[in-house]
């Protein structure tokens, strides 16, 4: 079971603001959003996408890192969510998703964040696995 932690401060960044996200890096807060959505104009949006990307989890103090991603009905969507099948879904704690209507799209997205999870679950399963085949 996943370990549950009050988040008292929580740091939203526009994504798209290398020097913003700079900051945040060294900042003492409980969680450090990350915004895809209303935080970045639309011409922005795909500038965000590759600065995340550049992004390493370790360059953060808080204890967790998330990402907020466009809204389904979006066409930024399928672009944030390739994002995180990608580089940053390896490295993130968590997706905060916008206001989510039980539509068509919503049971796609959720179907994919379900075969998401199991990718992620085999990608911890082998990195812990991994220190033990270089041991041998």
């Amino acid at each position: 079971m996943a370990h549950i932690r009050a988040r008292r401060s929580v740091l939203s960044v526009p994504a798209s603001s290398e020097k913003m996200i700079s900051k945040a890096h060294a900042l003492e807060v409980d969680q450090v959003l990350l915004d895809l959505e209303d935080g970045v104009a639309p011409e922005a949006k795909i500038g965000a996408r590759t600065i995340i990307s550049a992004q390493k989890r370790s360059a953060f103090r808080a204890p967790t890192v998330s990402i907020r991603v466009n809204a389904l009905e979006s066409s930024w969507f399928a672009d944030d969510m390739e994002l995180l099948s990608t580089s940053a879904g390896a490295w993130i704690d968590s997706i905060i998703l916008p206001k989510l209507a039980m539509n068509p799209i919503s049971k796609k997205f959720l179907n994919f964040w379900a075969v998401l999870r199991l990718v992620m679950v085999e990608l911890q399963a082998a990195s812990r696995l991994m220190p033990k085949l270089r041991a041998r």
